[in-house]
C-alpha cells in the first residue's frame, strides 16, 4: 500500500520533506544550500550576540556590528558590480539599509567608548 508504514498499523508515513534541489527556480545542488544554511546560521548567531553587547553598549559589540555591517555592504556592492544584470530591488534595499546602520554606529561611537578613569 502506497503511503502507509511498513509495519502494517495503518497510519499514514509522516511526510517526507523534499531535497532543496527540487524546490523550482533555485538551479543550486542540495550541499552548497544546506552550507548557505549553516552559513546564514552562524551569521545569526554574530548578530544576535553583536546586537546584546550593543544593548549593553560594549566596545567589542560596535566594532562586531561595524564589521558586519561594512562586510555587507561591500559584498553586495561586489556581487552588483560583478553581475549587473542579476541586480534588483533587494540588492539595493540592502545597501540602503547597511549604509544607514553604517552611519548609525558611526554617528553613536562615542557612547560606546569607556569612561576616562579620574586623575588620581
Amino acid at each position: 500500500m502506497l503511503g502507509r508504514e511498513a509495519n502494517g498499523i495503518g497510519r499514514r508515513a509522516p511526510p517526507v520533506l523534499a531535497p532543496a534541489s527540487l524546490v523550482p527556480g533555485t538551479g543550486l545542488p542540495t550541499g552548497i544550500l544546506f552550507i548557505g544554511g549553516v552559513l546564514y546560521m552562524v551569521i545569526a548567531v554574530v548578530l544576535l550576540v553583536a546586537g546584546v553587547g550593543l544593548l549593553r553598549l560594549r566596545g567589542w559589540a560596535w566594532w562586531l556590528a561595524l564589521l558586519t555591517a561594512v562586510g555587507v555592504l561591500g559584498w553586495t556592492l561586489y556581487g552588483s558590480y560583478t553581475s549587473p544584470s542579476d541586480t534588483t530591488v533587494g540588492n539595493w534595499a540592502t545597501v540602503a539599509v547597511s549604509g544607514a546602520i553604517l552611519l548609525y554606529l558611526l554617528l553613536v561611537r562615542r557612547n560606546f567608548r569607556r569612561p576616562v578613569a579620574p586623575p588620581m
